[in-house]
Formats: structure tokens, C-alpha cells, sequence
């Protein structure tokens, strides 16, 4: 079975130094998080990376929301509504006696009753070490940390307190909402201890093309050990193999699934505690099946990771940004989107052109924003101060049939660019698949229009349902005509 992987960054070009991934996960892995919860890894809105460099009796976990997904990735729509109620670490059970620990989220003291040991039921000799109460959700997650200090017990380190395996231990997490219906895993490797003080120097690693340890294994018969089965094009990197057979490709796939973020990485140079390097800010890394192989059993289905794509803007300034009903926002169920692709479809001497296709993909959710059938209009975050560099706006039907709009702006400071008076329904979305056309004068790039709070680059788009109620922001940056993403400079 071939295989074909693609780690990509959106709209960057970056030059890799490529090592290889940790190796599969050993036997009983899987059984984590010990539970029944419906969606559980690769359902992965919510995510708890371990920042670099801890040792000792404390140690932390930083939380990533990753409401991209919801957007861009309708498997992930069961668990986007979902909060974060408990931290939830794997922990080995001969260190329970005597055992005592507190915690922290964000640097202030959870409750002694909400740090707890846990036992699973039907979990044969299992055990958690628990972080309850914690009520977060939504961008809320994004950043905040829960640290662990054991005070008391035989086992008072990270490496100590995880469940034995054949292999190395290896620390498991997940992040449980209030309703137990998610419960998105990570996974990771203690830190090292401390080297003496004067280590002798090792003789430099030879490097590893990404997966070698997947041949090394025997999980793959052909490729991927020779750098000459790694091609580089434009912002992506593939990696080719064969593997044994359909069973193994699928184990191998899961795999790379439970570990993508670290298998990201680590292609990206990304450190563990998921400082973004100054080439990729404001981008999405991610996994995805080469062109032709998006149904092999042997590769993941696409996977973005959070660590360098910016948070949403506080925009749009309308109530539907924030608002909650029964404490849950319904943005993302609105059925409407615009493409993250804005291609460039055409360039002169005095203008450029970008379009945005817009869509109605479905499903279709019975919540407060999924059962609206009707697109008013769309906004774009781009700057009011350089709105004399927008000539021209097309809405372009498949049928041939165009129609302009007039440039509509936001109260002043907003830099809400509105393209009004849409009014499409479902099915005339999926019948005439719109886009949304900036001309451009010449010197200027959409890009250059285009606002963002961390980095130069990505463009934010709101959809706002007929009563406004429901307003979701999506991202995108510029593509070519092929499907290239266009280069952005560092900043």
C-alpha cells in the first residue's frame, strides 16, 4: 500500500531540517483516556502541550483551543460547543499509597477537593490523576496552564507518577468536557533530567528523514529511509512509502494521528512548549494525504495544529461575536463559509484580482445558528485606511452572471469592509457557487489590506446570518491559481 504524507504550512515557504517522529505508541496505549466519552483523539478541539524544560515535583501543562478546526474540518463540529471541565493525566496506581498533590490553573490554588486520584471504571488496574472544576471554554482555553506539585508520596516526579509500560513512559493527558462527551488526548515524553555539569560532547545525531522509524520497526517495506523519497514544493514536504500491508498502514496511520502534533513539529523545528519560529507566524502547520491518496487506509485524515496561527481578532464589534445561549456559542453552526483560499485570478499593469468562493457544506446542525438557511452578508477585516486601494467588488456566479457591490464600510476604527445585501439561501450557494472578487490597484496585495493582531498575512471573514444572531470569523491567506500558496515575507 503506498502512502503518502504531506506536512504543510499555509501560505510560508519554509526550508526544514527534518528528524524523525517518536516512535509508535507501546503496548496498552490506547486504552487512554480509560473512559466512554463519544469523541475522543483525533476530536482534538482542546489540547494540553507540556512546556519545555520542567523537572522536579512541579510540572505544567498549557492548553490550546483550536476553533480553526471547528471551521475548516466538519469532523471536529461534535466537540467545538464543549467546555473544558477536567484535566485528566494518566498515572500509575503502586504510587497511590501516600500520594498527595495540589494544583494551580493559571497561578491561582484549585481546590483541594477538585484534585483527586481517580479509578476508571471498567479499566483493569488503571488509574488518573485528576484536575476537576477547571470551567473553561472556548478561546478562554487558549493559554492557560495547569501545574501539578506533588507534596507527598513515594513517587514524586513526572517519569515517577506515569503507568509503566514495556517501553519508556510516556505522559498522557486529556482534556474532559463537563458532559463527558470529549475527551481529546495528548501524549508526550517527560523531560530529561539535568545533565552533569560538564557533559563530554557527543558526536553530532546523523540526521533521520521523517518516519524512519516506521522502517525501523518494519511497519514500512520501501521509502522514507532515503532522503531522496522526501521532495520539497513550495510550502509543502512529502514523505513516501509502502508499507507492509492495509492493516499495518492503518495501525501506522493512527499513530501519526495520537502523535501529530509532535510529528509536526518536530518536521517544523516547532519547540515543545509551541514557540512559533519568526518564518512561520501567523500560519497553519499541519498533516495532510498527498494529491491521490486521500483515501489510502495508510496515511491520517488532514490534521491542522495549533501553534502558530493567530487567535480570532476581538471582530466582529456585534453581540452574535459573544454571545451565548444556555452558556454555549453557536457561531460555528452556521452553515455558511468562505473558502480559506483567496486566489489571485488575475494580475495587469494597473490591477490585480482575488477571489473568495463562498459555501454551504453542511451538515446541517439543530442548534440556535445551524438552522439558519440565509446568508445576509459577509464581512472582511481589512484596513479602512487603505480602502483606496480597492477598485472594485464582483460577486461571480458559475452560470457567468456577475453583479458589483459598492464599498460599504463599518463605523470608523472597525475596518469592517461589507459586502451587503446577499440574502443567499442554501441552495442558491450550492447552486451557483458564488465568490467574492477584490480588484486590487497595482503595488498593492490583498495581504498587504488585511489586519491581523499577531501577523502580517491572514485574512478574517465574518458570515452573519439574516437576524444577525449568528456571526462565525473564518481565516484564509492568498493562494495562485494552482493552488499554490502565494509567499508571505517574514515580518
Amino acid at each position: 500500500m503506498k502512502v503518502a504524507v504531506v506536512a504543510a504550512a499555509l501560505a510560508a515557504l519554509v526550508a526544514v531540517a527534518a528528524a524523525a517522529p517518536p516512535p509508535p505508541p507501546p503496548p496498552g496505549f490506547a486504552r487512554f483516556p480509560y473512559g466512554s466519552c463519544d469523541k475522543d483523539s483525533p476530536f482534538r478541539t482542546y489540547e494540553a502541550s507540556f512546556p519545555k524544560g520542567q523537572a522536579g515535583n512541579v510540572f505544567c501543562w498549557r492548553m490550546q483551543y483550536q476553533g480553526n478546526r471547528c471551521v475548516s474540518d466538519p469532523d471536529f463540529k461534535a466537540c467545538c460547543q464543549n467546555d473544558v471541565h477536567k484535566f485528566s493525566l494518566a498515572f500509575e496506581p503502586s504510587c497511590a499509597p501516600g500520594f498527595k498533590a495540589s494544583a494551580t490553573l493559571n497561578g491561582v490554588a484549585v481546590s483541594a477537593n477538585s484534585v483527586v486520584l481517580e479509578t476508571p471504571p471498567n479499566a483493569d488496574k488503571r488509574m488518573t490523576l485528576a484536575v476537576k472544576n477547571l470551567g473553561l471554554a472556548g478561546p478562554a482555553v487558549e493559554g492557560a496552564e495547569v501545574c501539578i506539585t506533588v507534596e507527598a508520596g513515594s513517587c514524586r516526579t513526572l517519569a515517577s507518577i506515569l503507568p509503566v509500560f514495556d517501553q519508556s513512559p510516556l505522559w498522557q493527558n486529556s482534556l474532559w468536557s463537563s458532559d463527558h462527551a470529549c475527551c481529546g488526548v495528548s501524549r508526550g515524553s517527560p523531560p530529561s533530567p539535568p545533565p552533569s555539569p560538564n557533559p563530554p560532547s557527543p558526536a553530532p545525531p546523523s540526521p533521520k528523514p521523517p518516519f524512519s522509524l516506521y522502517k525501523e520497526n518494519g511497519w514500512i517495506v520501501a521509502g522514507t529511509a532515503e532522503y531522496e523519497d522526501i521532495t520539497c514544493h513550495g510550502s509543502y514536504i512529502t514523505v513516501c512509502g509502502q508499507t507492509i500491508n492495509d492493516e499495518v498502514g492503518a495501525q501506522m496511520a493512527q499513530s501519526l494521528t495520537d502523535l501529530a502534533t509532535a510529528v509536526v513539529f518536530n518536521v517544523f523545528g516547532i519547540p515543545e512548549d509551541g514557540t512559533c519560529p519568526v518564518v512561520l507566524a501567523g500560519l497553519t502547520v499541519g498533516m495532510a494525504p498527498s494529491t491521490g491518496y486521500e483515501k489510502s487506509p495508510c496515511v491520517p485524515a488532514p490534521i491542522p495544529v495549533s501553534g502558530c496561527a493567530p487567535p480570532p481578532p476581538q471582530w466582529p464589534e456585534y453581540p452574535c461575536r459573544t454571545a451565548k445561549t444556555n452558556g454555549i456559542n453557536y457561531n460555528n453552526d452556521f452553515p455558511f463559509r468562505t473558502s480559506n483560499q483567496y486566489i489571485l485570478t488575475s494580475t495587469s499593469s494597473s490591477s490585480s484580482e482575488y477571489c473568495v468562493e463562498v459555501s454551504a457544506p453542511g451538515p446541517f446542525y439543530n442548534s440556535k445558528c445551524g438552522n439558519k438557511t440565509t446568508l445576509k452578508k459577509l464581512q472582511f477585516f481589512l484596513d479602512y485606511n487603505r480602502r483606496y486601494q480597492i477598485k472594485a467588488i464582483t460577486l461571480k456566479y458559475n452560470n457567468g452572471q456577475t453583479a458589483t457591490r459598492s464599498q460599504s464600510w463599518g463605523p470608523v476604527g472597525s475596518n469592517s469592509l461589507k459586502v451587503t445585501d446577499l440574502n443567499w439561501t442554501i441552495d442558491d450557494v450550492n447552486r451557483l457557487q458564488p465568490k467574492v472578487c477584490f480588484t486590487i490597484k497595482a503595488g498593492t496585495t490583498l495581504t498587504d489590506l488585511a489586519l491581523n493582531e499577531q501577523a502580517k498575512g491572514p485574512i478574517w471573514s465574518a458570515a452573519f446570518s439574516e437576524d444577525l444572531d449568528c456571526c462565525p470569523t473564518l481565516l484564509g491567506s492568498t493562494f495562485l491559481p494552482d493552488g499554490e500558496p502565494i509567499e508571505i515575507p517574514p515580518a
